[in-house]
């Protein structure tokens, strides 16, 4: 079985971000977009979702921090798909 990162929903409902709809999968993603805010192209296609061998591998791909602005301007680590909720599901 592979896994699949799924969007839920944005994590924190003061930061206002256009999300993409809900309960769509991740499709494409470059943390590095946008001068480190990163761009994801979602789909609502689970078939064209990127597909991981293990939910490890998952999550270190939702971790990634852009190599052109690894902190947060608060220096946390900068990570922008944490900024949404995010289940893995296997398919």
């Amino acid at each position: 079985m592979k896994v699949v990162i799924k969007i839920l929903d944005v994590a924190n409902k003061e930061i206002r971000i256009d999300s993409p709809e809900q309960d769509q999968w991740i499709q494409e993603y470059n943390p590095e977009a946008n001068k480190g805010v990163g761009h994801f192209i979602s789909t609502d296609h689970v078939d064209k979702a990127i597909k991981f061998n293990k939910p490890d591998e998952a999550l270190v791909f939702i971790k990634q921090q852009p190599k052109c602005k690894p902190l947060r301007d608060d220096g946390l680590p900068n990570r922008p798909l944490m900024a949404f909720h995010l289940m893995l599901e296997f398919v």
